[in-house]
Formats: C-alpha cells, sequence, structure tokens
C-alpha cells in the first residue's frame, strides 16, 4: 500500500486538470502490511502508461471510464481524503554570512 501511495500522487497530479504543475503527497494511513496484485482501470487524459521510474512513459489507452478517485473507493475500496491542515517541517534559511569558494 505503501508504494500504491507514492505513485498515486503522480497518478493524481495527470488525471485531474488543476493547472498546477504540483504532486500532491498521497500518505498511507490504511495500515495494511504486504503486497498486493490488483488491477485499477480509470480514464485518464494526461496519465502515461509507464511510472515515472519506469524510464521513457508512453501514452497510455485512455477510454471512457472512471476517474481515479472513483476507480479507487468502487474497485479496491480505498477513499481519498483531503486534508489541509497537516503540520510540515521546513527549513527555511534566512541569510547566508559568507560568500561560498569555488572548489
Amino acid at each position: 500500500m505503501a508504494y500504491l501511495a507514492e505513485n498515486l500522487g503522480y497518478l493524481i497530479s495527470h488525471s485531474v486538470a488543476s493547472g498546477s504543475a504540483k504532486r500532491p503527497r498521497v500518505n498511507d494511513k490504511t495500515g495494511l502490511p504486504g503486497q498486493y496484485n490488483f488491477t485499477l482501470e480509470f480514464a485518464c487524459a494526461d496519465c502515461v502508461a509507464a511510472s515515472p521510474s519506469a524510464g521513457s512513459p508512453a501514452p497510455a489507452d485512455h477510454g471512457d471510464g472512471p476517474t481515479i478517485f472513483e476507480a479507487l473507493e468502487r474497485q479496491l475500496g480505498l477513499k481519498l481524503v483531503r486534508v489541509r491542515d497537516v503540520p510540515l517541517d521546513v527549513i527555511v534559511i534566512d541569510g547566508v554570512d559568507r560568500i561560498p569558494s569555488p572548489n
């Protein structure tokens, strides 16, 4: 499930016409351990057949079908919930005391 959650951010960013290039972060809160084999069928006009780590992506056959959100719920019984107030670790550099020298 952790692998699915990791790749859902990529799929969602390509299946939702949000106009933003920002990839949403998906956290696995199912508590399900182990590996699972399943097929998830959904329609996505801008998705690619390969994951970003699988090399050159090839265009997918999109057809008509449910959205990624509908497919997750209907086919796998999983539901994505948008959470807005999630604390994040952020590092901010306020200033620099000296200019770095070349190596």
